[in-house]
């Protein structure tokens, strides 16, 4: 079964109660110990008589989406958790099988890709309520990754990004990278993402008016991939090297990064962050994949 979160080849691939995990921020190559933050662990989520969860972006009311997959059926599904921990009814877009929200703005607009009957392709969709708008360009692969309050929204085909900003579509790359990914947008219309060649990503802010900081990476990490941005600039996803595990990484805007595993996870991934420093990712362990919400603190 095709996932969209793991696409490239540095893609991945208990329930808790407040748990605190510190962490070291850095800052180039210099170690601040007097700068820690901790991750305050809020929610460990798994969708109900679902396997392997995997949750991706968040609200500022705290919902999340993500996707489970549907064993009977053999399909993965998507789902809306609420702040008060139930769940929407399953996801799926009625042109495709299997589906996958992959993040959700403060009106509730949900985005997402979904794959076709015959699992050969990906196509996008923005869910509004119950009312599904799919959306392709036309290539072999569409995937609609992020969607701000605007409605102004981004994501990848085979080679080149995209984002959509106020009706008006705008394809770009990073020159000289062999695959890029544009995986978040926020409410001032910065996209952050990766960029790969070979068997090494690093990523990369493109600002509203095109302007693009690249690279952005954790000094001492082979890949650094960042998924999700807020609207001060806090960006959030993961890191990995040889004969490490995957870790959640969290940078601040003076470019200082925190690092975080949830604890017993042989894999984690940050890949949402809302404006209250809450953040949705996925982690797995030797029974498959959850996802979780955890609070930055310590770094204002």
């Amino acid at each position: 079964m095709k996932n969209p979160f793991l696409r490239t080849n540095v893609r991945l691939r208990q329930q808790s109660a407040l748990l605190l995990a510190a962490c070291v921020l850095f800052f180039g190559r210099q170690m601040l110990a007097e700068q820690e933050v901790t991750f305050e662990i809020l929610a460990s989520i798994d969708y109900p008589g679902g396997s392997n969860t995997f949750v991706s972006g968040i609200n500022d009311r705290g919902e999340v989406v993500g996707s489970f997959v549907d064993e009977a059926l053999n399909r993965a599904e998507g789902f809306v958790r609420f702040a008060d921990g139930t769940f929407s009814d399953p996801i799926v877009d009625p042109a495709g099988r299997s589906s996958y929200p992959s993040d959700i703005n403060n009106t509730g607009t949900i985005c997402g890709s979904y794959v076709l009957a015959d699992g050969s392709t990906f196509r996008g969709f923005l869910l509004s309520g119950s009312t599904f708008t799919n959306f392709d360009l036309g290539t072999p692969d569409t995937y609609l990754r992020g969607v701000n309050d605007a409605g102004n929204f981004c994501g990848t085909t085979v080679d080149q990004d995209f984002v959509s900003i106020d009706g008006t579509l705008t394809m770009f790359a990073i020159t000289g990278r062999g695959t890029t990914d544009a995986w978040g947008i926020n409410n001032l219309n910065q996209v952050v993402g990766g960029a790969a060649w070979l068997a090494t990503e690093h990523s990369f802010r493109r600002f509203a008016d095109g302007r693009i900081d690249w690279p952005i990476e954790v000094p001492g990490f082979a890949n650094t991939d960042m998924f999700g941005v807020d609207d001060k600039g806090r960006m959030v996803g993961f890191v990995t090297s040889p004969n490490t595990n995957t870790q959640g990484v969290y940078l601040a805007p003076s470019h200082r990064f925190a690092l975080f595993s949830y604890p017993g996870a042989t894999t984690t991934q940050f890949f949402g962050i809302n404006n209250h420093r809450e953040i949705s990712g996925t982690y797995g362990s030797s029974d498959g994949s959850h996802g979780f919400i955890v609070r930055v603190r310590g770094d204002d």
